[in-house]
């Protein structure tokens, strides 16, 4: 089974790449991407976020408007 964090991760890039994601249009059709140490790399994604505190908890990008 694979970890929240993974999840989330997965799902980040996912927006961001794949042009047939229901969510891409809001994202990777904006233009906005993930940092290349992001992309190439969970163990790069987890290092920089560590795990969750908690459920409640999410990756939220400053101002909508940023990368990750």
């Amino acid at each position: 089974m694979k970890s929240a964090e993974y999840k989330i991760w997965k799902c980040i890039k996912t927006r961001c790449y794949n042009q047939n994601s229901n969510k891409y249009h809001r994202y990777g059709g904006r233009g906005i991407e993930m940092s290349d140490e992001w992309k190439k790399s969970y163990s790069n994604f987890i290092e920089d976020m560590e795990a969750r505190p908690s459920s409640d908890h999410s990756v939220e990008r400053r101002d909508n408007d940023g990368n990750y």
